[in-house]
């Protein structure tokens, strides 16, 4: 089945888009293509060498014994504008389009293809692993000669910004109490070795060799250190104090915890802690209350305090506000009896039928600056409709 397959797809390739270019001659009998023959053209553009034949005074004498004869063609040019346009000028190469694609827009497609470069073409040439050096050799080498000097320096301006923040994935680090331990670990002969460099000044990278990390871990416990290792748990690694203040269980916090408390949580020297300004900031910024409260809850050893849980809904506003009315109602035995009384002239229009809507709850005779009291210790906003707001 396969030979029928390959054979019929070889016919076709040969008939239509060779016999079309005028790469091959066709023999037919009675209409069945039996023979082909590989025309000057189509030997030049395959790169074959036709044997002489005695009979043949065409393609095949011509090329006998030799390479295809190339053909003298102009190649094509780039033009790097100051303004970073690029054109393509024909005749170019498909290649040549294709690493333009790369970093540059293409604009239109005419005799000559016109592109233009910007920041975001060049970062995405950069994630596709082409650096902005490569691209300066390549233009220039197309345009045969220097690119303009603006061009050059806003690419290699561009280059230094991408350079600025730089996402590894799989490295191990080693984080110390403090950096003049750190600082001890990197001049100490026993453990230089192990690290690569410093990225910050408690933290290294350490070398990207397969057990670096274990062999670490033996040479400082060679030294009589005891290194921790699996601190990377969330739940159970902090207590928050009565004052907001945020105890972490372990000397040194896990990049994960510090990570779920840097949305919302305040740092001041080295400590964190819970403020009105930065659970309001982080509220403000997108955050919710029930989603402050979800991650304080999965980081703290034990149930979170409800003083804590409290003071986060207050300084969230996680209550809002509310209204406080005095209202009469006027209470009957049943509908037929107030339908009665809305009916009469001079009762009717005294009354108003009371439909509960919204989430309403009525607030017991003379209790009503006690409830309000209680509700501005939380955090409400308190307002009446009539003076606006009461208190806060």
């Amino acid at each position: 089945g396969w030979l029928k397959v390959e054979k019929e797809f070889i016919r076709a390739v040969l008939a239509e888009p060779m016999h079309w270019l005028g790469l091959v001659d066709l023999g037919f009998d009675a209409n069945n293509l039996v023979a082909f023959r590989v025309t000057l053209e189509g030997a030049r553009a395959l790169g074959l060498s036709l044997p002489a034949s005695p009979t043949d005074k065409g393609a095949g004498a011509e090329l006998a014994g030799e390479p295809a004869a190339e053909t003298a063609v102009e190649p094509g040019k780039l033009i790097v504008q100051p303004n970073f346009q690029i054109f393509a000028l024909d005749p170019v190469g498909e290649y040549t389009l294709s690493v333009l694609d790369t970093f540059a827009d293409r604009v239109k497609v005419d005799r000559a293809v016109e592109y233009q470069v910007n920041r975001q073409s060049v970062y995405r040439a950069h994630k596709a692993g082409m650096e902005v050096s490569a691209i300066i050799t390549f233009l220039e080498r197309e345009a045969h000669t220097d690119i303009p000097q603006n061009v050059r320096r806003t690419l290699e301006e561009w280059s230094a910004d991408q350079d600025r923040i730089v996402i590894r994935r799989g490295m191990e680090v080693v984080q110390t109490v403090d950096p003049g331990l750190l600082e001890s670990l990197l001049e100490d002969p026993r453990t230089a070795g192990f690290f690569a460099r410093r990225s910050g000044p408690d933290v290294a990278v350490l070398q990207p060799k397969k057990g670096a990390a274990r062999s670490l871990y033996e040479a400082l416990e060679a030294q009589g250190f005891l290194p921790a290792g699996g601190q990377d748990r969330v739940a159970g690694s902090i207590q928050v104090q009565p004052d907001g203040r945020i105890c972490f269980l372990h000397p040194v916090p896990s990049f994960y915890v510090l990570r779920r408390l840097a949305p919302f949580a305040e740092r001041n020297n080295g400590d964190w802690c819970l403020t009105p300004a930065s659970i309001k900031l982080a509220v403000a910024q997108g955050q919710t209350v029930e989603s402050i409260l979800a991650a304080l809850r999965e980081c703290h050893h034990g149930p979170l305090p409800e003083a804590i849980e409290m003071a986060v809904k207050s300084w969230g506003k996680y209550y809002g506000e509310v209204v406080l009315e005095q209202v009469t109602l006027l209470r009957v035995q049943d509908e037929k009896v107030l339908a009665e009384l809305r009916a009469d002239p001079n009762i009717g229009p005294l009354l108003k039928r009371f439909i509960a809507s919204g989430a309403l709850a009525v607030g017991k005779d003379g209790k009503l600056e006690r409830l309000e009291t209680a509700l501005r210790e939380k955090g409400v906003e308190v307002r009446s409709p009539e003076s606006g707001v009461r208190g806060q």
